[in-house]
């Protein structure tokens, strides 16, 4: 945790996976490994719009909607890699077997709904 001189903010940082990302990793992470898909689809535009909305107000510049729409889609395979990679380096469990397939199939479903493997090379 990290305090302002002042006390009156509090920032959290997870550094387990610490990486210089586009700003669209952390919502595709999120919303893709988390909700079920119907859930994210209902509420998906609506969400990235007001998260790209709070970019906006909190100083980001010369980030479009578009932009992070594809960064968007471009990170949609980011929790697929992760749950992939946590089957290699943690303790089996029902539970964890349970929580890593449920992010495999959501985000996998991310992908295809928005298209992403449009964005990878031929």
């Amino acid at each position: 945790m990290m305090f302002s001189p002042t006390g009156e903010r509090v920032a959290v940082v997870d550094w387990q996976t610490s990486n210089f990302l586009g700003t669209g990793m952390d919502v595709a992470y999120f919303r893709g490994g988390a909700f079920p898909r119907e859930v994210r689809q209902q509420h998906e535009s609506a969400l990235l719009r007001g998260y790209h909305e709070e970019l906006l107000g909190l100083g980001v510049r010369d980030y479009s909607l578009d932009h992070l729409m594809n960064d968007y889609r471009h990170y949609s395979f980011a929790a697929i890699a992760v749950a992939i990679a946590a089957t290699l380096i943690v303790k089996r469990t029902e539970r964890g077997d349970q929580m890593l397939m449920h992010m495999t199939i959501g985000a996998a479903l991310q992908a295809l709904d928005t298209n992403a493997l449009d964005l990878l090379p031929d």
